[in-house]
């Protein structure tokens, strides 16, 4: 189900306003929504350009809780292992070299 035009509105009014913490939110609150909607591509897609953003914008604490969604949408029993594919698109938009992705991934592994 599409992203409801108010919310993508307040979405990009926050990004252009450089309101980081307000785009934080309404990138949580899109998710959850498609995670609630089983809509888990569209989920990945958001976390990923909302974290690529954050990151590029120097704000990385909150990149990374955007990309902690993807790995515990992971933990799920539900998701196939084609979504590892996904997985590799998304983190190919972090900055690996960064010590809290490398923390994030660690995670995903123990």
């Amino acid at each position: 189900m599409p992203i409801s035009v108010t919310l993508q509105r307040s979405l990009d009014d926050a990004i252009a306003a450089e309101n980081f913490y307000e785009a934080h939110q309404i990138y949580l609150t899109i998710i959850n929504r498609l995670i609630k909607q089983a809509s888990y591509d569209e989920a990945a897609t958001v976390i990923s350009q909302g974290a690529k953003w954050l990151f590029e914008s120097g704000q990385s604490k909150s990149a990374l809780d955007l990309a902690s969604k993807l790995f515990e949408m992971l933990k799920e029993p539900w998701l196939d292992v084609e979504y590892a594919e996904r997985i590799k698109t998304v983190l190919s938009t972090l900055p690996l070299n960064h010590s809290g992705v490398r923390a994030l991934v660690a995670q995903l592994f123990k």
